[in-house]
């Protein structure tokens, strides 16, 4: 894992530090890493694809990223083939996570900057009162919902054998 540098409010960074600990700690992804203002995690499934936590103007996001357009394309395919709501089947893993914080904003899908295809929702947590130790445990919550919702969907799929 590499360092959060960024000038981030101290109480911010050690949020993110913890946060990314703790995913890492789980398990679930390839490869955890921290970089200025954000965590990124790595699908173990799909190498292309990235989980982040990440501060966006004073608030905080849970996104799903990647460079890879067939893979965006597939997930967006099997929506709309299965009629299925991402924003529900996020909803529905981050209960049964326990994340009681309440709903994630709704849905964007995009391209970023970066021209990474992008999923992403605004986190109930308030960044300016956000408090590591209470806090980090509830943002990797966020990312283990949007692991368990997208490793559902198109080519995020793991092989079956």
């Amino acid at each position: 894992m590499h360092a959060v540098t960024q000038d981030t409010a101290p109480h911010v960074a050690e949020l993110l530090r913890q946060a990314a600990r703790s995913a890492d700690g789980s398990g679930v992804f390839a490869q955890v890493v921290e970089e200025p203002g954000r965590i990124a995690c790595q699908s173990k499934i799909q190498p292309d694809a990235w989980y982040r936590i990440e501060t966006d103007g004073g608030r905080l996001t849970a996104n799903w990223v990647s460079e890879d357009r067939y893979l965006s394309q597939s997930i967006e395919a099997e929506l709309m083939w299965t009629g299925d709501d991402l924003d529900d089947m996020i909803d529905e893993e981050r209960v049964d996570l326990g994340f009681d914080r309440g709903p994630l904003g709704k849905l964007e899908h995009y391209r970023n900057p970066e021209k990474m295809f992008t999923f992403r929702a605004s986190i109930p947590i308030e960044m300016s009162e956000a408090e590591p130790e209470r806090d980090a445990p509830e943002l990797v919550k966020c990312l283990l919902a949007f692991e368990a919702a997208f490793r559902e969907l198109g080519d995020m799929k793991p092989e079956e054998d």
